[in-house]
Formats: structure tokens, C-alpha cells, sequence
């Protein structure tokens, strides 16, 4: 299950980034996710849950949001989406090809796994005002 490598530096990104706020909560974690990573969003999620329990990240959700593979042919010069998804295997490599031509293509997307966004309250010296961020990470 490489979900779990993964979301070990996903998370340790997360703190990595904050770790220069004076940071009360975080709400939220914003990930970009392309198609071609085959990673499973629900053991993701699963993942995340085990690996805040213990640090400022607690009681944060996950946002997944998947994006599709673009593709750029070398022959026709079709430019778009990947419109035929390759079979879901780890023993080999799927052949990806140009759905206008089947050409040799250029991946511009979809392998991707990015932190975008952090959700947050900082502290404030006044108590009764927290101050909500969001982070950047991009």
C-alpha cells in the first residue's frame, strides 16, 4: 500500500509549512490528485486519520480532489483529456496513446500529488479573535 508512504510526506509537508504560524487548529488539507497516480482516495483518507492523531493536524479533513490526465500528441498535436483510462495494474506499464491518432503522446498531467492548500486558525493576542489562514503550498 504505497498510500501510506505517501501520505507520511503529505503530512509531514503539512507541518513542515505551518510550522512558522502561531497555529490554533487546522480546519482543512487541500490535495490535488491525477488519475495516472492510482491512488486510492479512501485509504488516503484512511491513512491521513492515523497519521494526525498525535500532532496539531488532529480533527483536520482531507480534501481530495482528483484531476484528470491531459495529454498532448506528437503526431496530430491533439491536446486534452485522456480519454481512454488505462487498466489499473501494478505488474506493467499501461500503453497510453493519442485517442484522435493512437500517436506517440507527451503526459502533461495526471501523475500529480500536490498539497495545495492549508486551512487554519491562528492564535491571536486577543482571545477572542481568531484569525482564520489559508495556506498556500504550491
Amino acid at each position: 500500500m504505497h498510500e501510506y508512504s505517501i501520505m507520511v510526506d503529505i503530512v509531514n509537508a503539512a507541518l513542515k509549512s505551518i510550522e512558522n504560524y502561531d497555529v490554533e487548529s487546522v480546519q482543512k488539507i487541500f490535495l490535488d490528485v491525477g488519475e495516472l497516480t492510482f491512488l486510492n482516495p479512501e485509504q488516503l483518507k484512511f491513512c491521513f486519520t492515523v497519521l494526525i492523531k498525535d500532532n496539531i493536524l488532529k480533527g483536520a479533513e482531507l480534501e481530495i480532489q482528483q484531476k484528470r490526465a491531459e495529454i498532448e500528441c506528437k503526431s496530430c498535436e491533439y491536446k486534452g483529456p485522456l480519454e481512454k483510462q488505462p487498466e489499473e495494474d501494478h505488474f506493467r506499464i499501461p500503453r497510453i496513446s493519442c485517442p484522435k491518432c493512437e500517436g506517440e503522446i507527451k503526459l502533461l498531467s495526471g501523475r500529480e500529488c500536490i498539497l495545495r492548500n492549508i486551512k487554519m486558525t491562528l492564535r491571536d493576542e486577543n482571545p477572542k479573535e481568531q484569525k482564520e489562514q489559508v495556506s498556500n503550498t504550491s
